[in-house]
């Protein structure tokens, strides 16, 4: 038996251990250095939250659920968020701190219940409104009926729920194609800020 092979297959052997040995600690500080940077801070940010939230309780709304306003559209020169990423503007009705860091938008219609523009118009809101708040819920109030969403979703999941109707509604305001009405009949058509752009009947 050659005495060389055997020395070199002990090195060989040993240079193996070191090498898992040397990953182990690389794999160990890339979990260290995540857990500090990611989870940690997040840990902290909830305990502030949480601490805040309990030394000033949250009130009861006028909608139906404990939050504290920090946005309302009085009128005023309120901001317009804008999501650039997306391409949309909005002015929710009214943005309420809901705890542990998260806000919800409301809006709330005159109509006695909740309609499909409605639900387009909320996800707008909070895809812009996300820019500056952390918005993981959205209220729709209508005369007749309340109700909560979730977007606990990313914002891509979102966009992709009105992606159809933000095209159409852009080649509409473009003057690329032009709907297809016969008639209004519809009194909400008097105060569309589009009516121009609809066909006459």
């Amino acid at each position: 038996m050659d005495i060389k092979l055997i020395s070199w297959d002990i090195v060989n052997l040993v240079q193996e251990q070191i090498n898992m040995v040397l990953l182990v600690r690389v794999c160990a500080l890339v979990i260290l250095a995540w857990f500090a940077l990611y989870l940690v801070p997040r840990i902290i940010m909830r305990l502030v939250y949480l601490a805040g939230d309990l030394l000033r309780p949250l009130p009861m709304t006028d909608f139906g659920f404990k939050g504290r306003l920090v946005y309302v559209d009085d009128g005023s020169r309120k901001p317009v968020f804008v999501s650039h990423k997306y391409e949309l503007s909005s002015k929710p009705d009214f943005i309420f701190y809901i705890g542990r860091g998260q806000y919800a938008p409301v809006e709330f219609k005159s109509s006695k219940t909740i309609h499909p523009e409605h639900e387009a118009q909320l996800c707008v809101e909070v895809l812009t409104a996300r820019t500056k708040y952390n918005i993981k819920k959205g209220y729709i109030v209508a005369m007749n009926e309340k109700k909560e969403y979730d977007f606990s979703m990313s914002s891509r999941s979102i966009y992709r729920q009105i992606r159809a109707i933000h095209r159409r509604a852009r080649l509409i305001k473009l003057g690329k194609i032009v709907p297809a009405i016969e008639k209004c009949r519809s009194q909400r058509c008097y105060s569309c800020a589009h009516r121009d752009n609809c066909a006459k009947g």
